[in-house]
């Protein structure tokens, strides 16, 4: 087992339920602003969706599932049979995910609950199919995580789960960084990502494949670099009054002189067989 990691804003719990996480409303902000000004042919939630294998898995656990997008956004393409588990740290989360999916109709079996990813309360060798995007680089030992998930698949059950590299918006914290320099992005060599996934999950699923998932926003404005950026956590609390004007000049400037501003998203899709 790895030594556990200095503990961060990314893994403090009650931040991400009470700040990062209090609303659906942030993460839909930079969905939004990353679903457009993106350049890959497949928004993310879409692209996730179509390496899933779910014909035949009856039961399907969503770990840190926020609002549920990435149901509500694929929800004609579910198999019929299916039932789903949603399940996130953050009451509001789980509330918004209920709330959102009632709108469809025909929807198979759903289960909503608060539940930590490093405690489910779920029976064991219940599931077909895990998906936890974006969950394992929030926890300072993933193993605690890792192990759940182990023990809750069914034999050759499959296990989803993503993370970003060390490129992974980097030119935005490079533009933050002057004006909050405690905002961190990117990948963390000592975190579950991009360059070290593959072998940490090996430890516990007999193969592993790795799909990469590379992305560039393209920004010819200020405007949605700024509502992107005071969409995580407590930044807009933080990044105004001379700050902001700074920060707004810098992107004008920047522009001025490079026509667009460029930022990276590099992301992966790690699929792995118990």
């Amino acid at each position: 087992m790895r030594a556990a990691s200095h503990m961060t804003k990314q893994d403090d719990k009650q931040y991400l339920t009470e700040e990062q996480y209090a609303s659906e409303e942030g993460l839909n902000t930079r969905t939004a602003i990353q679903d457009r000004y993106g350049t890959s042919s497949t928004a993310w939630f879409h692209w996730v969706f179509d390496h899933l294998e779910l014909a035949g898995k009856a039961r399907v656990l969503d770990i840190g599932s926020g609002s549920g997008q990435l149901w509500w956004q694929n929800w004609h393409q579910l198999p019929a049979g299916v039932r789903l588990i949603l399940s996130d740290l953050s009451l509001p989360m789980v509330k918004a995910a209920r709330e959102r999916m009632p709108r469809y109709p025909n929807q198979p079996g759903i289960t909503f609950q608060v539940a930590d990813a490093e405690a489910l309360p779920v029976p064991r060798a219940c599931c077909g199919v895990v998906v936890a995007l974006g969950v394992l680089d929030h926890l300072l030992q993933p193993e605690n995580c890792l192990a759940q998930v182990h023990r809750v698949l069914a034999p050759g059950g499959m296990f989803y789960t993503s993370a970003g590299g060390r490129r992974h918006l980097h030119e935005l914290g490079e533009l933050v960084r002057p004006y909050l320099p405690d905002e961190g992005y990117g990948g963390d060599s000592e975190r579950f990502g991009l360059e070290n996934g593959r072998a940490m999950l090996s430890e516990w699923f007999s193969t592993v494949s790795v799909f990469p998932f590379e992305d560039m926003l393209l920004f010819r404005e200020v405007g949605p670099i700024v509502d992107y950026v005071r969409s995580e956590g407590t930044v807009a609390q933080k990044l105004k009054g001379l700050k902001l004007a700074g920060f707004v000049e810098q992107l004008k400037q920047q522009l001025a002189a490079r026509g667009e501003i460029a930022i990276t998203r590099e992301k992966a899709l790690f699929v792995a067989r118990l």
